[in-house]
């Protein structure tokens, strides 16, 4: 994992999808069903047992949320590409 120069995560929380939608950048429901764990609090990252939390740590791990999005809108949308996705694809 650490090989990959960034990581560009993007979540909605209106994603109707993917549940919980915080599972787009790793979190996940906790043992209760229920509540969510953040991604700074699941084991695979306090441990760093593939380098998330190094590459966290040096900032190449990018999140967003772009709120009020359904899960589609990605495919769909040209302006949610424009400003979120291609300007990550160039230099």
């Amino acid at each position: 994992f650490l090989r990959v120069k960034e990581v560009h995560l993007y979540a909605s929380n209106t994603d109707e999808i993917i549940v919980p939608w915080q599972s787009s950048q790793f979190g996940f429901f906790g043992e209760d069903g229920e509540t969510v764990v953040p991604m700074e609090e699941q084991r695979f990252y306090t441990g760093d047992t593939f380098g998330l939390r190094t590459m966290h740590k040096r900032g190449d791990l990018h999140m967003y949320h772009v709120p009020k999005l359904m899960h589609g809108s990605w495919l769909h949308d040209e302006g949610l590409m424009r400003d979120f996705v291609l300007p990550n694809l160039c230099d």
